[in-house]
């Protein structure tokens, strides 16, 4: 319960600051314009809190609902403007006044994620060093060469001091099929080059799993004896009566020798029950156990339950930790350039799911976000900071789509009166708004199935078991 509301919170927080930024965007340069700003409410709704300022007695507002916000402005399709003020009504402004107040809301939410991530930069990010602890057969990393032990230094071009650096150059870049350069440093300080072909790859789980899809491990896979430590209660290996201390000899007829051989076959057999074969106290027996399909962090696994007993402290792999930080500048340009990898991968996103190329099922809702909120905050001040970055871009991107009702869709009808000469009249906007309600109410309605979907049916569209 307090989980709950913890998540609650933090997501209407989340919410709040990045609505707060999107209609100060408009506020602002309205105001810098000459446009009179009658209202600027954070949430919709009923006012709970109004305080009215300026000496155009301006109302700020504080609204019932925190899942969204709203500008009003002096306009006369809203209500009758006295004659002295006509001048300063939003409708009576040239066109590029318009244009630029109803861009800057989609501009601030981009400059809130430079400025969260210049923050970052400057401050210091902490992370774990990227040295490939394992290249597993047969994948991209190991075609193309590269070797366990070995640290990734830069991804195309860009320096990758930590494992995170590493994902934020992947995760634009895998969206587009091709190949990926990456250079690694050894234990002598040689640098090697090597080129990725991942055009082959399931890129809806590579965006998942960015690192392991191309065969790389952070860690390398430590010889494990196969015996069970603990069974987790109420799951599929409790049930069926497998207990803490039974030695796993085989799954079916594969024969095991170590734990690290567990998941992979549970992975690739989820659909049927599966024999194990263990040794309990001296005796064999067999035991069939059904895996069952979770979602961790957002990726479907099969589990039964079961975990290793732990190994020696001294025959684990130990992370190298790093805080690197850049200069004022440096950062800067940082910050710029990874807004606008992020900014552009999540437009090719958009592109491949409304072409079909991506399933409908990866779009996420209210739900998705409040949970990712919640776990963003858990993690620490940058990890938040950090998420309110990536919904602030993808705020952004989304007030531009040329939708009647967004902020896309009015650029949408200047754009029109620019080219015809005239306004588009208020009849055609009005039923263009309607069908614009409707295609975000179809989106919104989408978007909270399938969070109640990954929430009721884990695994919740794949369509075979997944795969490591």
């Amino acid at each position: 319960m307090l989980n709950l509301l913890y998540t609650i919170v933090m997501f209407i927080i989340a919410i709040s600051i990045l609505v707060a930024v999107h209609e100060f965007g408009h506020f602002w340069v309205a105001k810098r314009l000459g446009v009179k700003v009658l209202r600027y409410s954070i949430g919709i709704g009923k006012p709970l809190w109004i305080k009215r300022l300026g000496a155009d007695q301006t109302e700020y507002t504080l609204s019932a609902l925190p899942l969204g916000g709203y500008v009003k402005m002096l306009d006369e399709r809203e209500g009758e403007v006295a004659e002295a003020e006509l001048p300063r009504a939003f409708n009576r402004q040239t066109i590029w006044k318009r244009v630029a107040i109803v861009s800057a809301g989609p501009v601030f939410n981009f400059l809130f994620a430079i400025v969260a991530y210049w923050a970052l930069y400057v401050i210091g990010v902490s992370g774990v060093k990227p040295f490939v602890g394992e290249v597993l057969a047969h994948s991209v990393a190991a075609n193309a060469g590269m070797q366990s032990g070995e640290q990734i230094i830069a991804v195309n071009n860009t320096a990758t001091p930590s494992w995170e650096e590493v994902l934020m150059q992947l995760w634009p870049v895998l969206v587009d099929k091709g190949n990926l350069v990456i250079k690694t440093q050894n234990s002598t300080l040689q640098e090697k080059t090597y080129v990725l072909d991942y055009s082959n790859l399931n890129l809806e789980r590579g965006l998942k799993d960015p690192i392991k899809i191309l065969g790389i491990l952070p860690f390398p896979k430590k010889l494990l004896a196969p015996v069970i430590g603990k069974v987790t209660p109420g799951m599929a290996a409790a049930q069926a009566g497998l207990l803490a201390g039974d030695k796993i000899l085989k799954l079916d007829d594969t024969e095991i020798t170590d734990w690290n051989d567990i998941a992979p076959y549970i992975q690739k057999h989820c659909v049927g029950p599966i024999k194990f074969s263990i040794e309990r106290n001296g005796q064999r027996q067999t035991i069939t156990v059904k895996s069952t399909i979770i979602t961790e962090q957002g990726i479907a696994v099969a589990r039964v339950g079961i975990q290793p007993q732990p190994p020696p402290q001294e025959s684990l792999p130990t992370a190298q930790p790093v805080v690197y930080s850049l200069s004022p500048w440096h950062s800067l340009l940082r910050a710029i350039g990874t807004t606008s990898d992020m900014s552009l991968m999540t437009v090719k996103l958009l592109g491949k799911i409304f072409t079909l190329e991506f399933s409908f099922r990866n779009i996420g809702g209210v739900i998705q976000i409040a949970s990712a909120a919640g776990r963003s905050a858990d993690l620490g001040y940058q990890q938040f900071l950090k998420f309110l970055a990536v919904v602030s871009i993808s705020l952004g991107i989304m007030n531009l789509l040329p939708v009647p009702i967004l902020d896309g869709g009015h650029l949408l009808f200047f754009g029109i009166e620019k080219i015809t000469g005239r306004p588009v009249s208020e009849r055609t906007e009005m039923f263009l708004q309607r069908i614009g309600m409707m295609f975000l109410a179809l989106l919104m309605s989408l978007a909270f199935y399938n969070d109640i979907m990954r929430m009721l049916v884990p695994g919740y569209g794949l369509d075979e078991c997944p795969r490591f």
